[in-house]
Parts: structure tokens; C-alpha cells; sequence
């Protein structure tokens, strides 16, 4: 809307009011133009980029110029022929074995005494000593490559290419001389060998033989089963001797109770369960009925008959031939008790004879079993200690193949494949990398500056 003015004090008509100037109500303009965008901004404040990108670019050369640069000189070694054939060193073991010797200390010394002493002032400090030299060398082995990369970082760019090359001088030079000894070395382990495996084949032989002759096991149940055999036979003994000890004393005890009929008698009614009487008491019993038969049969005659009759005499003769056939039973009875008591210790006394011999015979399977087991385990400790001294022998001739490359191929030589050379750009710090690191930081943290200032309006 716009605003209007009054007629003035002359009247004017509305011509005249047309005719004057109208202005835009506040707000108007302002709210009809849109607001300034982000790249517009930054665009506008060009300068503020600028500005961050040469002081990020100020702070990377002064970066570049304090910072002592780095320089790294790179060898390449690698074998003259390829191994891990058959019969051959494994690559990754001939190779670790190989980047041991490098960083050995008889190797480490040896180059650095190689070099003048302004090369390890140039170096410094890298090659002031063993154990900065081995901080300042780098060692990586390619496996499929079969190769060794040798890295070593100094200050000086000759430094470090004249301390690599005296180190991997050094180290062909020993790894050389440990060659020319492992020719010998190994041809008097093998010699060394073959006689231990020797000895093992006689150790197996003679306890093969042994098990098979002696026929014996050495195991714990061969040994349990021997010492049982022998404690059941002493325990066979002992009983047996028990009951002869009882039979002697039974029999004394029969033998006292002769001259008394009840104490007898209390004997044999106490051994009657056994039935050792069986067949007196059968027989004691019949001529006892017949007895029973006589006497009704004289009870009766008696009754019709006078005592003089000899149908009478003769019944009482009868009876009287029944009562001493029963006397002489009932005195058999004592006889047939010592009689068994006399066969019970015949039987324990035969028993401890036999058991004697038989455990004086397992006593001496028992002891010639022990003496064989301990010739038994004396044999195996041999047999194990053969081959203890046989794998030592291996040990050893693997770590010789290992370390100096011997196999049955022949010996692998260790060559420079890329010598080191001074390198020309340092290491670190990178010039470029960090030149652009700088100018990529100034450049986002310009437009982060410059897209937080006031929009214009």
C-alpha cells in the first residue's frame, strides 16, 4: 500500500494530487528481495578463504623447514635358485632364518665397523651402535616372492645407502663362511645319524626279541594278576594249616576222652550231623529191631514154658548174642570218629604239601616275572633314549638346513637382487603429501570462515 497525502491550503483538484511522488512503505523493499545463499557468500568473501589457505600453505613450509628429513635406502635380497622342492628348506623358514642372521649381533657390529666414522656421524645416530642400527632397520619377506626387503632410515641420504650395503656386505660375507662350515657339520651329523639309527634299530630289535621269548607285558594287570596267584595260594596255605592244627588237636582231644564214656559220648553226639555214623547206625539199628524180636519172642515162650527149655535157652542164647553185637557197634562208634579225625588231617596235611611246591613255584614265576619286567622296562627306557638322541640329531640337522640353506638340492646362495642407492626425495617428511594436506585443510576451513559470517542484505 503507499501513502497518501492531504490537499493543500490552495485547493489543489486530484490532478494535482496525482501528480506528486509516491513512496514504498517501509519493509516493502527489504521483504521483496530474497536472502544470500552460502556459495554467494563464500564468493563474496573470497579473501577469507584466501587468507586460511596461505597461512595453512605458511604453516606446512615452516613444517617442511623445521622437520629433519628422513631418507630411507631400499635393498632387495633373494636365493639364487627358488626352494621348498621336495626334500627341500620350507621358504618361509630359510627366509626367517635368513632375517635373523641379518639382525644378529655378529652381523649388526661387523657393519658398523665397516663404515668410516663420518658416515655414522652423517647417519645420526643410526649407526652409532648395534641396537640403533637394528631400531633403524626395517626387514620384510615376501614368502612368494621369496625375497627380503631391507629398509634402512637416516638423516643422510649417503648414510643410509653406505650403511645397507655394508650390512648386507657383512651379512653374505658370514652367511658364506657359515656355509662353508655347514658342508662340514653336516657331514658329520649324518655320519652321527646313521650310527644313532643304528643304535635304535639294535634297541627295537633286541626288545622285540625279548617280548617275544620272555612273554611278558609289563603292564600293571599282568603284574596284579601274578601277585594275586601268589596271595590266593598263601591264603590256601594258611587255611590248610588251620585245619591240620585242628585235626591234631581234635584227635588228642578223642584220644583223652577214651577213658570217659560220657565225654565220648558227647563227641560223637555232637559229630553225629555229619554223618560219619551213617552206616553204624544203620547197622546198630538193625541187630537193635532184631534184639526187640528176641526179647518179645522169650517174653512170650517164658509165659508157656519153663526156663530149662531149650526153645527158651536157645532164644536167650540169640539175645545175648544181639547185646555183644550192639556193645561192639557202640564201641566202633569212638574208633570211627578218630578214624575221621585221622582222615582230616591226612587231607590237611596232603593240601599243605601240595600248596608248599606251588607256591614255592609261583614264587619264582613271581620273581622271574619281576626280573623280566625290569629288563622289559630297561629295554623300552633304551628304546625311548635312542630315540631321543636320534630326533636331537634331526633337530639339529633340520636347524643346519634351515640356517645354512643345505638340502639335497645343494645349498641356496643368498644374492642382491637391487642394491641400495641414496634416495633422492626424503622419506619423511612428504613434501607433497603434506603441501597438499595444507592446502586442502585451508581451503575447508576458509569456506567453514567464510560461510559463518553475516548474509548482506
Amino acid at each position: 500500500m503507499s501513502e497518501t497525502y492531504p490537499p493543500d491550503a490552495a485547493g489543489g483538484d486530484a490532478g494535482s494530487l496525482a501528480a506528486l511522488p509516491v513512496r514504498p512503505a517501509r519493509g516493502v523493499a527489504a521483504s521483496a528481495k530474497p536472502a544470500e545463499g552460502i556459495a554467494a557468500r563464500i564468493a563474496r568473501r573470497w579473501w577469507v578463504v584466501a587468507i586460511c589457505v596461505a597461512v595453512a600453505l605458511l604453516a606446512a613450509f615452516v613444517y617442511l623447514l623445521i622437520t629433519t628429513p628422513i631418507y630411507t635406502a631400499t635393498c632387495v635380497l633373494s636365493p639364487d635358485r627358488r626352494v621348498g622342492g621336495v626334500n627341500d628348506v620350507a621358504p618361509d623358514e630359510f627366509l626367517a632364518a635368513q632375517r635373523e642372521l641379518i639382525f644378529s649381533k655378529p652381523v649388526l657390529s661387523a657393519a658398523i665397523a665397516a663404515l668410516d666414522p663420518s658416515t655414522r656421524v652423517d647417519a645420526g645416530g643410526a649407526l652409532a651402535s648395534e641396537q640403533s642400527l637394528r631400531d633403524a632397520l626395517q626387514a620384510k619377506i615376501s614368502t612368494g616372492e621369496q625375497v627380503i626387503y631391507l629398509r634402512l632410515d637416516s638423516p643422510s641420504a649417503q648414510a643410509a645407502a653406505r650403511g645397507l650395503n655394508a650390512l648386507t656386505a657383512e651379512y653374505l660375507k658370514v652367511a658364506g663362511d657359515q656355509k662353508n662350515t655347514a658342508a662340514g657339520t653336516m657331514a658329520e651329523l649324518t655320519r652321527v645319524r646313521d650310527q644313532r639309527a643304528a643304535d635304535r634299530a639294535a634297541a627295537e630289535k633286541e626288545l622285540s626279541d625279548f617280548r617275544a621269548t620272555a612273554n611278558v607285558s609289563g603292564t600293571d594287570a599282568d603284574k596284579s594278576a601274578a601277585g594275586a596267584r601268589l596271595d590266593q595260594l598263601n591264603a590256601a596255605l594258611s587255611a590248610a594249616q588251620v585245619e591240620l592244627a585242628a585235626a591234631d588237636a581234635a584227635i588228642k582231644t578223642a584220644q583223652d576222652a577214651v577213658a570217659d564214656p560220657a565225654k565220648l559220648h558227647q563227641l560223637i553226639e555232637a559229630n553225629r550231623a555229619r554223618g560219619i555214623f551213617a552206616g553204624l547206625d544203620q547197622e546198630r539199628a538193625r541187630v537193635q529191631g532184631q534184639l526187640d524180636a528176641a526179647q518179645t519172642l522169650l517174653a512170650r515162650q517164658r509165659q508157656s514154658m519153663l526156663p530149662q527149655h531149650p526153645q527158651v535157652r536157645q532164644t536167650q542164647h540169640t539175645i545175648d548174642q544181639f547185646n555183644a553185637r550192639i556193645a561192639e557197634l557202640d564201641g566202633r562208634y569212638g574208633q570211627t570218629y578218630r578214624d575221621d579225625l585221622t582222615r582230616q588231617r591226612e587231607a590237611a596235611q596232603r593240601k599243605v604239601e601240595e600248596l608248599k611246591p606251588l607256591i614255592e613255584q609261583q614264587s619264582k614265576l613271581a620273581q622271574d616275572y619281576s626280573t623280566k619286567t625290569a629288563r622289559l622296562a630297561e629295554l623300552e627306557g633304551g628304546l625311548k633314549r635312542a630315540d631321543a638322541a636320534l630326533a636331537e640329531v634331526d633337530a639339529k640337522m633340520r636347524d643346519l638346513a634351515v640356517s645354512a640353506g643345505s638340502s639335497a638340492q645343494g645349498p641356496p646362495t643368498m644374492r642382491i637382487v637391487q642394491p641400495a642407492q641414496a634416495p633422492h626425495h626424503p622419506s619423511h617428511p612428504d613434501r607433497t603429501r603434506t603441501l597438499a594436506i595444507a592446502l586442502l585443510a585451508g581451503l575447508i576451513g576458509g569456506c567453514l570462515f567464510a560461510g559463518i559470517g553475516k548474509s548482506k542484505r
